[in-house]
């Protein structure tokens, strides 16, 4: 009561659009303190709790408890109003319009504020969206945390759109803070590429996921070059491949081949600096098969071929010229075309020379000579080429010499003539056909020691055709009649006479050096005498061959026959009607001086004629022995002996045949024996 004593009367209109701001102005106007700061603290209280419970989220709700509020507001500011006009007259109210007038302003400006803080909300709504379709979400949540903070009782959906985009664009920026930190910690790099895949995972349909994507690749590959300048190639290399399967439409993608391929080439760099040559060619090899259309890929071949060079002078320099050689031939296939093939030839030809040398100075001059044949025939227009010859053909006659030294004559004399053949405009060539015949002179005598004297006289003899204008030559002659005296020496001690025989006579057809000669002919007369003593063997054999040749009036051919004149004589019979006694009889060539010759026949003693027709002949057998000088085949002594006469013809018989014979008994071979032991002597 005494605070409506103190309150004065208002038209009701004026206060209830007083009220309508939502401030209780009406109440103030009419003075009802209590009653505005009542209905003030409601309202602050409605604001607070909307916004703490995120009133933009159920506008509806809170359009209606707010403007039920208004509304309330309003009606009992009418009312209180009306109340107090009881009992004024109306010509104590004062003017009517200019009240209505003043709060009508007053509820417009209200309204206006609040149209102007709602515009303020949307356009710090739409800053933070156009930061947002521009990925610049730092910025986008600070214009939506201003929306759904200062502008949320607006109840907007822009604030749920701000709130919700709030928490978008969070999951966005904890990967760019991850990444903006992988300098300090490797670790950024994979919490980054995990906050990506986190968003892409939950935002599949936002605005924001193909920025998310290339910003996912991008992270792989600023993480791929990190490890890149780190060293760690092959981790950096898979990063990128990452990229280059998984997004290869992201700007990050469409260059990813060509950062595999920088890779591979930074790493085949590292490789070569530290001198693994080997597994640098294999990763420019990699980018020359894999990525041949990039960059990189178009200089991988000339860099392989650098690299390549390198390794084969390397190599080179350790002396190791099989693999140089190979690795400067490998360019020359394969790598024709680039800058580092131009003077390779010259330095693998200048390595095949080094190498050579080495070779020779070990003694290995049939490697060395195929160094020299493999410039020769490989690089024959290269500088260094035109001055092999004369290296290559000291090589052979090295190595020739070095073969005759070890006794390998046959592969010496080779060496020695392939010089003359195909080297004969060098110096080396001057001396090489002396040195082939003293090879042969030695290589012959070697045969004499072994006893291959066939051989030896064929290597003498080869001297005097081949060669015949050299110091071995002029003694070739003498060595082969020398030769044949050995070899008729030899055959003696095995008791090949007669061979020897031949022997010490080709000596004599081949020399005329008086000592050669004489030595032949002692030892053609030792082996006449050994052949003349021998009773078996090849002395057995002159005399059965010269046996049946002095029965027919031929002398016997060998000299050693009946050699031993101071000896008593000997005989054979090569007859079977009788033996030569023991005493009579030759068992070695010298003392065959005779041979029995043995005639034999018939004679008819009587006929004896019988009826119907029949004849029986007596007829007696006779022996006509001749014996025969061997060495001159003449008659020494000749008698006939006669057997015994047949019975005499009887008075009848039984015949087998018109003629039928009765034939007497041979001689006697003891009558035989007897006259031979007197004309063999």
């Amino acid at each position: 009561m005494a605070e409506e004593s103190k309150t004065s009367p208002r038209w009701p209109i004026t206060v209830a659009l007083l009220n309508l701001t939502g401030l209780g102005l009406g109440y103030l106007y009419m003075k009802r303190w209590r009653r505005w700061l009542v209905h003030f603290l409601v309202t602050v209280v409605l604001v607070t709790v909307a916004s703490l419970t995120n009133a933009a989220s159920i506008p509806g709700l809170w359009v209606l408890i707010l403007g039920v509020w208004l509304l309330w507001m309003a009606i009992d500011g009418w009312l209180q109003a009306r109340r107090l006009m009881r009992g004024v007259p109306i010509e104590a109210m004062g003017q009517r319009r200019l009240p209505i007038a003043g709060a009508v302003f007053l509820l417009v400006l209200t309204v206006a504020g609040l149209w102007g803080y709602g515009a303020l909300g949307r356009r710090e709504f739409a800053a933070g969206m156009a930061a947002y379709r521009a990925a610049d979400c730092r910025t986008a949540i600070r214009h939506f945390d201003r929306v759904t903070t200062l502008y949320e009782l607006t109840l907007s959906p822009n604030v749920a759109t701000a709130n919700a985009g709030i928490i978008e664009c969070s999951l966005l920026v904890f990967p760019e803070n991850a990444r903006e930190r992988a300098s300090e910690s490797e670790g950024g790099y994979a919490d980054a590429v995990d906050g990506y895949r986190a968003y892409l995972d939950l935002y599949a349909e936002s605005e924001l996921t193909t920025f998310a994507r290339d910003m996912l690749a991008e992270t792989y590959g600023d993480w791929a070059a990190h490890l890149r300048r780190s060293g760690d190639y092959q981790t950096a290399i898979e990063k990128y491949q990452i990229v280059a399967d998984d997004y290869p439409k992201t700007p990050t993608g469409q260059v990813a081949s060509a950062s595999i391929a920088e890779t591979y080439a930074d790493w085949a760099t590292q490789l070569r600096e530290a001198g693994k040559y080997g597994q640098a060619v294999d990763k420019h090899l990699i980018v020359i098969n894999e990525y041949p259309d990039t960059p990189t890929g178009e200089q991988a071949a000339a860099l392989a071929a650098e690299t390549y060079v390198e390794w084969a002078t390397h190599l080179r320099e350790d002396g190791e010229f099989g693999e140089s050689v190979e690795r400067y031939q490998i360019v020359l296939s394969e790598y024709v075309d680039t800058p580092a093939a131009a003077d390779v030839a010259e330095s693998a030809v200048e390595t095949y020379f080094e190498w050579a040398v080495q070779l020779r100075e070990a003694g290995e001059y049939e490697a060395a000579v195929e160094k020299y044949q493999a410039i020769l025939s490989e690089y024959p227009a290269t500088t260094t080429a035109a001055g092999v010859r004369e290296p290559a053909a000291e090589a052979y006659v090295e190595w020739a010499a070095q073969l005759q030294e070890a006794g390998d004559y046959e592969e010496a004399v080779g060496k020695y003539q392939f010089i003359l053949d195909e080297y004969a405009d060098t110096s080396a060539a001057v001396g090489a056909e002396e040195a082939a015949a003293k090879a042969y002179a030695e290589w012959a005598m070697q045969c004499r020691e072994l006893g291959h004297y066939s051989v030896a006289v064929g290597k003498y003899t080869t001297i005097l055709d081949e060669y015949p204008d050299t110091e071995p030559a002029s003694t070739a002659q003498t060595a082969i009649a020398e030769t044949y005296n050995d070899w008729g020496r030899h055959l003696h001690s095995q008791r090949a006479y007669i061979e020897a025989m031949d022997k010490f006579t080709l000596t004599k057809e081949a020399t005329d050096d008086p000592k050669v000669i004489a030595a032949a002919e002692e030892g053609y007369d030792e082996a006449l005498l050994g052949l003349s003593q021998d009773s078996s063997g090849e002395g057995k054999q002159v005399m059965e061959q010269a046996l049946p040749g002095v029965c027919e009036g031929e002398p016997a051919e060998s000299p050693a026959v009946g050699l031993a004149e101071d000896e008593p004589g000997k005989a054979l019979f090569g007859g079977s009607e009788f033996g030569l006694p023991h005493d009579l009889k030759a068992t070695q060539p010298g003392h065959f001086r005779y041979v029995v010759c043995l005639e034999s026949g018939t004679s008819v003693l009587q006929r004896c004629p019988y009826t119907a027709g029949h004849t029986l002949v007596r007829q007696r057998k006779w022996w006509r022995v001749r014996v025969r000088d061997t060495r001159t085949a003449r008659v020494v002594a000749d008698r006939t002996f006669n057997g015994s006469s047949p019975p005499a013809c009887p008075f009848s018989r039984m015949f087998w045949s018109t003629t039928d014979y009765s034939t007497g008994n041979s001689p006697s071979s003891d009558q035989v024996i007897d006259w031979l032991q007197g004309v063999v002597r």
